[in-house]
């Protein structure tokens, strides 16, 4: 009976934990961010800020997941 309990209460959150840590109940915003005033579209359109960005990653190797707009994980290695 006691490892029965045991087993549930230790699903029970870790399913809580997986929930908390993909945002469902979004006690933890998503991060948002902006430059100069400006927003992800500003910016996806502005040459000095790409030109900026690319110089800095260069010579850097990225891995990441990116489903629609959002980027999940992002592993930068230079």
């Amino acid at each position: 009976m006691k490892k029965s309990f045991v087993l549930v209460a230790v699903f029970s959150f870790g399913y809580v934990a997986n929930d908390l840590a993909n945002n469902r109940f979004n006690l933890v915003p998503l991060a948002q961010a902006d430059v100069a005033g400006m927003d992800y579209y500003d910016l996806r359109t502005d040459y000095d800020f790409k030109k900026a960005v690319k110089s800095i990653v260069e010579d850097c190797e990225g891995r990441g997941y990116v489903d629609g707009d959002y980027l999940y994980s992002l592993e930068i290695e230079c």
